[in-house]
């Protein structure tokens, strides 16, 4: 692959006048945070007009942002930042900027520049690295340690913040995503641009097909990426995943592997996961967790919030937290925006929450929660394919994941949300899937949009739990919908 690493000497922090189009991105926003509290005095930008996660993050910190059909670049703006959405470097916003000589870097480059100033712990992997990066956070923040971090969701309610810049001390938690930094012009895996001296991957599997063209490659993203690491520095992996371990222990690194099965560093074991309460035990038979087993308690469902707790406290031990700090710290966790996100409950008794699912792993680990935490109820999923790419080349996973929902699931697809980085696909669509879904004995309903959706949730029955899924704006419909 030719991947560029290179970095520019640039100290982004100490500017005075930053831009950054498409701002309203998570991690975007999210970075912009970051820029503010690290001194730069001026950090605005430029996005659509329509609501968007990020907005009362955006306006909670007075960082202004201008419809693109409106935005000029600032005549004082010192350097121009750009996502991968909108047309990446090819945004005439970008372009303007080169046209002016200004410095332009991606996103991936700015948040690899910040990486230079930190100790930077890095959680990647399909699925789980939002809520394992916010966890690691909270564990740190509750035990003193005032991290620095940068995640890429809606909100973190423990924290009141996405992102965060402490500039008097060393620790910078970033999500780390495998998507390349501009698929227009730069296919350099994002995190690639950062400097970790840590790492937890939660898994490793097959995504992103519109940049990668197989497991094979999405593999040598990874291998290239836990090449990164220090000698001193540690990787902490999901020992449930043999492709993962092994990757990873041909890193030549010092690898911890956390799992159920008793080979591993760390083995989880005594589960218990009822009404959203789950606990585990930790067993460490080489005594690296100081003795031979631990406990974690956290109220969030699924035995995969459970593995994201294991990962974070390892970490966490890792650096130096007591145990008891990071049992307190888990335990009081209340996850992040769009993960198994309670919403609020009808007037006629349904009640309702979203989850960002749109990896069948995941939406595989949200039915075997539904299994767990609701064994009596009917379940409807209303289901948003994310990006016509990943539907297409996942097309049997999803209907593999799909079926592993208890009988009584009612599953409704909506339309398919084209990402902003891709073009429609004619070849693929909801209401095939809904079709594929059907001739496997699923209930399943196709939904033309948000309208209709809305008036098959005001005619559930009491009782029933209704969960939107997706990574696009499924979520939207709650606005319509009145909690009691």
């Amino acid at each position: 692959m030719n991947w560029q690493t290179t970095l520019a000497e640039l100290d982004l922090t100490s500017l005075m006048s930053v831009y950054l189009v498409g701002i309203k991105g998570v991690g975007m926003a999210a970075l912009a945070v970051m820029l503010q509290e690290a001194g730069v005095t001026e950090v605005q930008g430029a996005d659509t007009s329509e609501e968007f996660v990020t907005d009362e993050l955006l306006k909670a910190h007075h960082i202004s942002t201008t419809p693109f059909e409106q935005a000029q670049l600032p005549g004082d703006v010192q350097a121009v930042i750009f996502s991968g959405a909108h047309q990446g470097s090819q945004n005439p916003l970008v372009q303007a900027a080169v046209t002016r000589g200004l410095p332009v870097f991606s996103l991936a480059q700015a948040v690899g520049m910040l990486s230079g100033h930190k100790q930077t712990l890095a959680v990647c992997g399909v699925g789980g690295k939002s809520t394992t990066a916010a966890l690691l956070s909270w564990i740190l923040k509750t035990a003193g340690r005032k991290p620095s971090f940068a995640v890429g969701v809606g909100n973190i309610p423990n924290l009141e913040t996405t992102a965060r810049w402490e500039s008097s001390t060393e620790p910078l938690v970033i999500e780390a995503d495998e998507y390349v930094a501009d698929p227009q012009a730069d296919l350099t895996p994002r995190f690639l641009y950062l400097r970790p001296k840590h790492i937890i991957c939660t898994s490793l599997t097959f995504d992103h097909p519109d940049v990668y063209n197989s497991i094979e490659d999405t593999k040598q993203a990874f291998e290239h990426f836990f090449a990164l690491l220090p000698d001193d520095g540690n990787l902490i992996v999901n020992g449930n995943d043999p492709e993962l371990v092994m990757l990873a222990k041909q890193s030549g690194k010092n690898v911890v592997t956390v799992g159920e099965s008793s080979q591993n560093d760390i083995s989880l074991a005594d589960w218990s996961v009822q009404q959203g309460v789950g606990t585990v035990e930790l067993r460490s038979p080489t005594g690296l967790l100081g003795q031979p087993t631990r406990s974690l308690e956290i109220f969030l469902p699924g035995r995969h919030n459970l593995r994201n707790g294991a990962y974070a406290a390892v970490l966490a031990w890792i650096l130096g937290i007591p145990w008891e700090d990071i049992k307190k710290a888990v335990k009081t966790f209340k996850g992040v925006q769009r993960r198994f996100e309670f919403k609020g409950r009808t007037a006629n008794g349904v009640a309702c929450y979203d989850d960002y699912a749109h990896h069948p792993r995941e939406i595989a680990a949200l039915a075997q929660t539904v299994r767990e935490w609701f064994p009596e109820n009917q379940i409807i999923i209303a289901f948003e394919p994310h990006t016509f790419s990943r539907t297409k080349a996942l097309w049997d996973e999803f209907i593999t994941a799909f079926q592993q929902f208890p009988e009584q699931t009612q599953i409704l697809l909506l339309p398919i949300f084209a990402s902003a980085r891709e073009n429609v696909d004619p070849s693929v669509s909801s209401e095939e899937l809904a079709k594929a879904l059907t001739h496997n004995n699923s209930q399943v309903k196709y939904v033309h949009d948000y309208a209709e959706l809305l008036q098959y949730v005001q005619q559930l029955p009491s009782g029933a739990i209704f969960i939107t899924v997706g990574a696009g704006t499924v979520y939207k419909v709650f606005d319509h919908v009145d909690f009691i």
